[in-house]
């Protein structure tokens, strides 16, 4: 999934869940992957305007869950954002900025209402072209499943960590809560303006500041604004998302990135989303995170 996945277990079956967790995340990979010629991700794009895709369970779970927050979020949040990731990806390789030709022609294809679900496990994508990118919400699912088999085998203390995607069961073993850095923006990795203290949830962190397309002296975030297809421009921004779903976790912390600090703020504090959002320099925390948020 392009990250490192850290996993800390406590108890006598530790060891085989970091194996299980580790296996895990390999299988949703493989079916997820937009790098990997055989994931179902890229079957239903070989397929889209075409067929139906009988797909996994995990795979209709996850369309199922983005097609709601596609409409939650007011369109800030969008799975079939694919046409236009593989544009800037292209581009990027090739050291050009994608044309206005280009971008039109792909951001035509993006729009999360044209995702089909029409059985428990058949997904369609309804037009030639388009094409389904999961980083905005497959970590945190990938999470989901890793606590899941933690509990199933009776551990009460763990953590796993993939890339900014953190999610704990319990508290530590000595009865204190797990306590989360928050990564300050264009800072060195590991420099944390604040951290939240954690149990039995997931700490989601959605930034624009370290990947990136580079175009010569010109760079900009991976992050892209499906509303419009271009990535967004704040790059000192990061939006964290507390939520007992590190899917959900995820999803949201990106929707709320791509709203943009004020709007972000107002939206969350509207829909009970538990956040911490910092721009330049200025940190606002939600209600709800008030008695677990400290400065670093």
């Amino acid at each position: 999934m392009g990250t490192t996945v850290y996993q800390r277990v406590y108890g006598l079956d530790g060891e085989r869940c970091c194996e299980l967790g580790h296996h895990e995340v390999l299988r949703l990979e493989q079916l997820w992957s937009f790098f990997l010629p055989r994931s179902e991700v890229n079957e239903l794009a070989r397929r889209a305007g075409v067929a139906t895709v009988k797909v996994a369970p995990d795979t209709a779970a996850i369309v199922s869950q983005a097609r709601s927050l596609h409409e939650f979020t007011e369109g800030a949040f969008d799975i079939t954002t694919g046409p236009v990731t593989a544009l800037w990806r292209a581009a990027a390789a090739r050291g050009c900025v994608p044309t206005a030709e280009e971008l039109e022609a792909a951001h035509a294809l993006v729009n999360g209402q044209e995702l089909e679900l029409t059985a428990p496990c058949d997904v369609k994508l309804r037009r030639a072209g388009q094409r389904l990118d999961l980083g905005a919400i497959g970590k945190g699912y990938a999470a989901d499943r890793c606590i899941d088999i933690y509990r199933a085998h009776g551990i009460r203390h763990a953590l796993i960590d993939l890339g900014g995607n953190v999610a704990v069961l319990g508290g530590k073993p000595d009865g204190s809560p797990w306590r989360v850095g928050l990564q300050f923006p264009g800072r060195v990795r590991g420099e944390s303006f604040g951290w939240l203290e954690a149990r039995d949830t997931s700490v989601v962190t959605s930034g624009n500041y370290e990947r990136g397309y580079s175009f010569g002296p010109q760079r900009h975030g991976h992050v892209l604004d499906p509303r419009t297809g271009t990535p967004l421009t704040n790059s000192s921004l990061s939006v964290t998302v507390v939520d007992a779903s590190s899917t959900l976790a995820d999803a949201l912390s990106t929707a709320l990135l791509v709203m943009g600090s004020e709007r972000a703020f107002d939206f969350a504090v509207e829909q009970g989303i538990d956040a911490v959002i910092f721009d330049q320099g200025m940190i606002r925390v939600t209600p709800g995170l008030s008695s677990s948020f400290g400065m670093s």
